[in-house]
């Protein structure tokens, strides 16, 4: 899950890019904040670190590899999410 990815984004969109084949889909569901944002939420869970972006950050990172095709937001009671689905060209 990308809400949880500790990595370089710009890493696992290379790695999806090789592994899916031409016109292929990358469907993304995140938690969305206004800029890049890491928090750390502690809970009856535990401590956990959280990444959030926006559709504008993951269309820059996907650069010229992908064309976005499909864009929702929505709200799950306070949080902000959305959807985006790129297209590998």
């Amino acid at each position: 899950m990308l809400l949880y990815c500790k990595t370089d984004l710009t890493k696992v969109f290379k790695k999806v890019y090789q592994s899916l084949k031409k016109e292929g889909i990358f469907y993304i569901s995140l938690k969305m904040r206004d800029n890049y944002t890491e928090e750390i939420k502690k809970d009856e869970y535990g401590e956990r670190m959280f990444y959030y972006y926006n559709p504008e950050i993951i269309k820059k990172i996907s650069n010229d590899k992908f064309s976005p095709i499909y864009l929702e937001h929505k709200k799950n009671g306070e949080t902000e999410w959305f959807d985006i689905a790129l297209k590998k060209n």
